[in-house]
């Protein structure tokens, strides 16, 4: 972002095309109903970044003023000033409102800002259990994180270019690394899509898109590429628009909308003399608007965090208010802190330029610090302590344990137990939390040994297709292992609600929904089939759910009410006669499935609840883990539901 038009190579038209993609993103984060796919917004940014920056670079070899110490100065005093103070005020803010499972997040998050590696951070926490993206609040800093992580090693590639004078291969390698990251890119949003969203060198292509422009001479070689810039630019400019609301076809194509937002951000540049470019984009407001897009962006996040720490969605007038809070602390970034210190003397930019990374650096090990827990929130204490205990009191698998590995497949299998007999159990994390309890129950004097084969987020039923990529392979390995002669009973158990009606939409059977009747007719004939033909003679049991409810959640036993900084604990009630009517039709077919193939029903509703309501607490404590899992400590002490299955 250029702090002042001074420059004779400034153009406008760029920081107001940047204007537009904050402002997409901003909108997208706050109302996502309005922009589906506003987040693409930050692909712009990623081309936008590698045109300059390169732009820059470029120049400054040509005429042998490059020096790597000014490049890098000129980097820390862009991005540090907006940067140190929002992480502080990030530190500070949670100091005060978050618990100490928050804190405790904050702290590596922190950390990792610092060094700017939040992608690979973010890349490391996705799981299962893994929070939800609005409970991180430097979750946006994946992007700054990849932007730096390119410039690391960028220059010192052109550098090595120029010095051995192959200026005008530069163009050929830089598509060519443009392209070998693309490809990379596709490969992973069909293997790995998280992989794909957070690894540099999958996102790299963007920026060295962007990089490979600002090779070209624009002005000569603009008419061999484009012929009607006109026509091009607004074109593009429409095609952006699409794709920011085109949500479905983004779903169904994911790399489609990246690939269409970079090559649309790519002409608009190159049409400079356009209409839309110098008229438009050249707008005093928008242009405006990209000036201040850095602290924009960095602020707008944790606002919006600190806003729904309460689990609530925004209304009308908290959307309007996280948006003016968002736009007024970029305006005093902007005039405060980021235009005097862009406009210090060179000798000046210097001496800021080590303090900014001595905050920095401080600043890390403040994170370092949150994380190895020498620095506790306020909320550390009683209650709260209690409920940031609970969202981490998960122990599948669990130490001592014998470790089996099933050849060929590599699904890891866990034995409790030493006798040749085995329960065989299997489904998913529903499945796994009653692995504290079946420990407890084993022991040297027991008739069988306990075998855990389970998937996390994979329904057991064959032929569906849900969110899990695993789910057929892991089944096939279950039919595997549950052949042997070893293994006398089969228990399964799923988080049944999850997919037949929380995510019934989602989820797949030969092309139909699992809203459609006939789909579910088809689905609970294969799991008669499948349970049949893995259970042959073998005692097989079908657990049904256990109570699900947000009420269940630790995080929704507490008020914040932000900005005050009282943090109020509670008890919810759970009346179960909704979740019973909502679930009576799926159990009803589970039953049928069960007398059918001679299985016993183990319904842990009368264990968890009396006739009108079900526990989330019990002596203040939480007896879940999140909305729909027991915690390791109550399932241990208080599942007994399932022991009938070890007899």
């Amino acid at each position: 972002m250029s702090m002042k038009a001074a420059s004779p190579y400034y153009r406008k038209d760029i920081d107001g095309l940047r204007g537009l993609a904050i402002l997409a993103v901003v909108i997208y984060h706050i109302c996502p109903q309005f922009l589906p796919a506003g987040f693409l917004g930050v692909d712009v940014f990623f081309v936008i970044s590698g045109f300059l920056i390169t732009s820059i670079l470029v120049r400054e070899m040509k005429n042998e003023q490059f020096k790597f110490l000014r490049f890098y100065s000129r980097r820390i005093i862009r991005l540090l000033p907006a940067l140190t103070l929002v992480l502080f005020f990030v530190a500070v803010g949670g100091y005060f409102w978050l618990l100490p499972d928050e804190f405790l997040s904050l702290g590596k998050h922190i950390s990792a800002a610092s060094i700017f590696g939040s992608n690979f951070l973010l890349l490391n926490e996705v799981g299962y259990f893994d929070l939800a993206s609005t409970k991180k609040v430097l979750l946006h800093l994946w992007s700054l994180a990849i932007e730096e992580q390119f410039y690391f090693f960028w220059p010192i590639f052109l550098w090595i270019l120029f010095r051995r004078k192959l200026f005008f291969s530069i163009k050929s390698v830089t598509l060519i690394f443009c392209f070998l990251s693309i490809a990379l890119f596709i490969y992973l949003m069909n293997t790995n899509p998280s992989e794909a969203f957070y690894l540099p060198f999958s996102r790299f292509w963007q920026i060295s898109a962007g990089a490979w422009l600002a090779t070209l001479n624009i002005k000569d070689d603009f008419k061999k590429i484009i012929p009607s810039a006109n026509s091009v630019a607004f074109l593009s400019l429409g095609a952006l628009f699409t794709l920011f609301i085109a949500n479905e076809y983004l779903t169904k194509f994911s790399y489609f909308g990246h690939i269409l937002a970079t090559v649309s951000t790519i002409l608009i540049i190159l049409a400079y003399d356009s209409t839309l470019n110098t008229k438009i984009l050249s707008n005093r407001f928008i242009v405006f608007i990209g000036l201040i897009s850095y602290p924009l962006y960095l602020w707008h996040w944790p606002i919006l965090f600190f806003l729904r720490l309460d689990n609530t969605e925004l209304n009308l007038i908290t959307s309007l208010a996280a948006a003016i809070a968002s736009f007024v602390l970029a305006l005093l970034t902007y005039y405060l802190i980021e235009t005097p210190i862009a406009n210090l003397t060179l000798p000046r930019k210097k001496v800021a330029s080590i303090f900014l990374l001595l905050v920095l650096f401080i600043l890390g090990g403040i994170g370092s610090a949150i994380k190895q827990k020498k620095i506790s929130p306020q909320s550390n204490m009683g209650e709260f302590t209690a409920l940031s205990q609970a969202k981490d009191d998960w122990i599948y698998p669990m130490i001592p344990m014998r470790f089996i590995k099933m050849e060929p497949a590599d699904m890891p299998i866990y034995k409790i137990g030493q006798q040749t007999s085995e329960v065989l159990f299997i489904g998913d994390s529903n499945m796994e939390q009653y692995f504290a309890r079946i420990k407890k129950v084993v022991s040297p004097l027991s008739l069988n040994s306990a075998v855990f084969l389970t998937g996390g987020g994979c329904i057991p039923i064959p032929n569906v297709i849900t969110f899990m990529y695993s789910c057929n392979s892991y089944l096939k390995r279950v039919e595997s292992y549950a052949a042997s002669p070893n293994v006398k009973s089969i228990v399964v158990a799923a988080q049944w609600f999850g997919y037949f009606i929380t995510d019934e939409e989602k989820n797949k059977f030969e092309s139909k929904s699992f809203d459609n009747p006939e789909a579910l007719d088809g689905i609970f004939n294969e799991f008669k089939k499948f349970m049949q033909k893995i259970g042959k003679d073998k005692k097989i049991y079908i657990v049904l759910n256990i109570p699900v409810s947000e009420k269940f959640d630790p995080a929704h036993m507490i008020k914040r009410n932000f900005p005050s900084t009282k943090i109020i604990f509670y008890q919810p009630d759970f009346l179960r006669a909704d979740f019973d009517k909502k679930m009576a039709p799926i159990n009803e077919r589970l039953k049928k499935v069960a007398a059918a193939i001679g299985a016993t029903i183990i319904d842990p509703m009368n264990s968890l609840c009396n006739d009108t309501s079900c526990k989330t607490t019990l002596n203040q404590q939480p007896i879940y883990k999140d909305y729909c899992h027991m915690t390791a400590t109550y399932s241990q002490h208080h599942a007994t539901f399932i022991d009938q299955v070890m007899q």
